[in-house]
């Protein structure tokens, strides 16, 4: 059985701290993971210091995070935790975060102590009873279609050829003025060829002439290929897209207030 050493909690607290504050535009100046800081009697292990300005006031916020998955936090605990901020200097104030939940006890003394308590863990059944765990989502589209013939300048490439065999990319194409300046991609062309609308389109023929000399690159850096037009057969096709969205994908984490309720959800991390 792999021991649970709470470090990984830990740092997961220490995320959450970093979305909320750049959600909410926190000006923190420090979010440290598992610092010692002198008190008045002793030195004090802190799992998460959390340093932030408000309206040119600093404040300092200190976190313990309790991995405590089978049993709730009890009131010795946040006595304990209140002796800690009582001999840290400069009034800090105190949260406590855990994956389980606060017997009745500690959660009265958090309350006339002014010590936030938190539940910190992935959603539960219960916390979908009365919101929509899945997203069913149909979405009909007119998907268009490109069916593309590109027009050279032959004479222009024929020079080109008797320097170096030419090899184009022909995945989307990149159009290029005189100077190596992008103009346009094939994609961005075409799209600006088809008509507007929400209808199906037969397959129609669109020519587009280049108004000043163009060109696309070789994989030879030094070659490239002039281009005169592009000719492009264009349809459009109504289709069905069906997918889910189910909540688990985008809530990965609930942040709850024990003492007032207030939920905040929270990605996993990294997704």
């Amino acid at each position: 059985m792999v021991k649970n050493t709470g470090i990984p909690y830990e740092q997961l607290a220490k995320w959450i701290i970093e979305q909320i504050s750049e959600n909410e535009g926190v000006n923190t100046t420090r979010l440290e993971h598992n610092v010692k800081l002198p008190g008045k009697t002793a030195v004090h292990q802190i799992d998460v210091l959390w340093e932030f300005d408000v309206a040119g006031f600093k404040y300092t916020t200190i976190i313990q995070a309790k991995d405590w998955r089978t049993q709730n936090v009890d009131q010795g605990k946040l006595i304990q935790f209140k002796g800690v901020l009582d001999d840290l200097p400069g009034q800090p104030r105190g949260i406590v975060v855990t994956s389980k939940g606060f017997q009745s006890g500690a959660r009265e003394f958090a309350e006339k102590n002014g010590i936030y308590i938190y539940e910190l863990r992935e959603p539960t059944e219960e916390d979908w009873n009365d919101r929509i765990k899945t997203f069913n989502i149909s979405m009909n589209i007119y998907q268009p279609y490109f069916d593309r013939k590109i027009h050279f300048d032959d004479s222009w490439n024929a020079r080109e050829l008797e320097r170096s065999t030419v090899v184009i990319e022909s995945d989307n194409l990149v159009f290029y003025d005189e100077s190596g300046v992008k103009i346009t991609d094939e994609l961005a062309l075409y799209t600006s060829l088809t008509p507007a609308g929400f209808e199906e389109l037969p397959p129609t023929k669109k020519t587009h002439h280049f108004d000043k000399p163009t060109f696309v690159k070789t994989q030879n850096p030094d070659i490239r290929v002039k281009v005169d037009s592009v000719e492009v057969t264009i349809s459009k096709k109504l289709e069905t897209i069906e997918y889910q969205l189910k909540g688990e994908d985008f809530v990965g984490y609930v942040f709850k207030n024990v003492i007032s309720g207030d939920v905040k959800t929270f990605p996993k991390r990294g997704a």
